[in-house]
C-alpha cells in the first residue's frame, strides 16, 4: 500500500517551523529519477545449508544507495504493528512497517509492507525488518531482478512493440505531467 502526503503547512509551535520548498522537485519526480538510475539485482547470495540462491536486503540497499543520495531522497521507518509468538523452539515476529521516503521539498511517499521471520535466539525482529525493507524497496522502486528482465525476460509482447508500461513511462516524461504534481499523483 502506498500513500502520498504533502508537506505539512507551517506551524507556530516551538522555535522551528517547516514549509515546503516550492523551488525543489517533488518526491514524485525524484523517485522517478531514482527508478531510472537503479541497477538490477540478481540472486547474488547462496544458502549453503539449503542449497538455493537468493537476493538479500543488502543487494537492494546497494542498488539504491547511490541513486537515493544522488537525488536527495531519504527514508525513515515506522513500525505500525508488531506481533510475536513462539513456534516450538523458534521465536516468530510479524511486523507491518511504513517506509517514508522524503525529498528536499519536504513532501513524502509512504510504502507499507509486511515482514515475518523466525529465529531461535534474538534475531527474529531484525530478520522481519530486513524482509519488510527488501520488499518495500523492490516494489516501490520497481527494481529489476535481473539484467535480462530489462530487455526481454518479462515481456509478453513482441519485440519492437510497446508494452503498457512503455506507454505509461512515455506519458510520465511529458513536461505537462512531469512538472505538475497533480498530474503525477493521478
Amino acid at each position: 500500500m502506498t500513500t502520498v502526503t504533502e508537506a505539512p503547512a507551517p506551524m507556530a509551535e516551538g522555535p522551528t517551523t517547516h514549509t515546503q520548498n516550492q523551488a525543489q522537485p517533488s518526491i514524485f519526480q525524484l523517485m522517478a529519477l531514482v527508478m531510472r538510475d537503479v541497477r538490477d539485482v540478481g540472486k547474488n547470495g547462496f544458502n549453503d545449508h539449503q542449497k538455493y540462491k537468493f537476493r538479500g536486503v543488502d543487494d537492494f540497499i546497494g542498488a539504491l544507495a547511490q541513486p537515493l543520495r544522488d537525488h536527495g531522497v531519504f527514508m525513515m521507518t515506522e513500525i505500525l504493528d508488531f506481533q510475536t509468538s513462539v513456534r516450538g523452539k523458534m521465536n516468530a515476529v510479524h511486523l507491518r512497517v511504513a517506509f517514508h521516503f522524503y525529498g528536499p521539498a519536504g513532501d513524502k511517499v509512504t510504502a507499507t509492507t509486511l515482514g515475518e521471520a523466525s529465529d531461535t535466539a534474538d534475531k527474529a525482529s531484525n530478520k522481519a525488518m530486513s524482509a519488510a525493507l527488501k520488499y518495500a524497496l523492490m516494489q516501490t522502486f520497481m527494481i529489476p531482478v535481473d539484467a535480462g528482465s530489462l530487455d526481454d525476460g518479462d515481456r509478453d509482447h513482441p519485440v519492437g512493440q510497446s508494452s503498457p508500461a512503455d506507454a505509461y513511462l512515455e506519458r510520465m516524461r511529458k513536461a505537462a505531467v512531469w512538472n505538475n504534481v497533480t498530474a503525477l499523483t493521478a
